[in-house]
């Protein structure tokens, strides 16, 4: 209901929901690692598609970083003057988030959406427990929700669902990230043990 009395229309309603949960995304974004709000906005205007390395080069400089530093996280592909976001579809299997020498949240929340879609809930447990030391894990969500909504926007339906699953399943993958996290040190010591007797021998 309007401050005068007069109802608001589902769609007004829907516009006011919006416009209020952009402007508490954008808060939420200021969180962020500098390289994962330039694909966020990045994203946010291309989507995957390529665009022109000065446009790239140019925003990379606003958010103080560059083209080359992006080329190099494992999240952007920069070539013959062209740059554009790598795709779930281009990123390497089995990612070892704990190993990764120059980690964004971005390539976290990706490969976690990957890992989900072709791997299930144990693969993307097991990526967010390795990153866990590395980024702010609620940020993973509140990331995956951000480019969940920015799909929505461009329509990229199938995008959309992928980060939306991720955002359903979050309870899931936290106790799929407890449960590696509780097995790993398991592992660890029954290495050390067959260690040992070889030693032994």
């Amino acid at each position: 209901m309007e401050p005068n009395g007069r109802n608001v229309t589902v769609r007004e309603a829907l516009q006011l929901i919006n416009a209020i949960l952009a402007e508490v995304l954008s808060d939420q974004e200021g969180d962020f690692d500098t390289d994962t709000r330039w694909c966020v906005k990045w994203f946010a205007t291309h989507g995957f598609d390529k665009a022109g390395y000065g446009e790239a080069e140019t925003l990379a400089g606003a958010y103080n970083t560059s083209v080359k530093g992006l080329d190099r996280s494992g999240a952007v592909y920069s070539k013959a003057g062209e740059v554009r976001l790598l795709t779930t579809a281009e990123l390497p299997n089995s990612y070892r988030p704990e190993r990764d020498e120059h980690i964004t949240l971005w390539e976290v929340a990706m490969h976690m959406v990957k890992a989900l879609d072709e791997s299930g809930l144990a693969e993307g447990g097991r990526i967010l427990d390795g990153a866990s030391t590395r980024v702010e894990v609620e940020a993973v969500k509140e990331l995956a929700y951000l480019v969940f909504s920015l799909a929505e926007k461009r329509s990229m339906v199938q995008v959309a669902g992928m980060f939306n699953a991720l955002v359903t399943s979050w309870p899931e993958v936290t106790s799929a990230a407890k449960a590696h996290a509780s097995a790993a040190p398991k592992a660890t010591e029954q290495a050390m043990l067959v260690l040992d007797e070889e030693l032994g021998d």
